[in-house]
């Protein structure tokens, strides 16, 4: 079985996705910023980490 688990801020999402099989995390990140120009995208996923920037406009309709 696997299991996303998600946290939202005002400004953040922090995510991970765990396998509970094995009871390791198959992928973990976060997003901050969001609304700014600086938007950052950050993720761990074996075997390397990645740092994506890039914006995240604010949707307010």
């Amino acid at each position: 079985m696997k299991v996303l688990v998600l946290n939202s801020g005002s400004s953040s999402v922090k995510y991970a996705l765990f396998d509970m099989l094995t009871q390791t995390a198959l992928i973990q990140g976060i997003v901050e910023r969001i609304g700014d120009k600086q938007s950052v995208h950050q993720y761990d996923s074996p075997p390397c980490p990645k740092r994506f920037p890039f914006p995240i406009e604010n949707l307010t309709t």
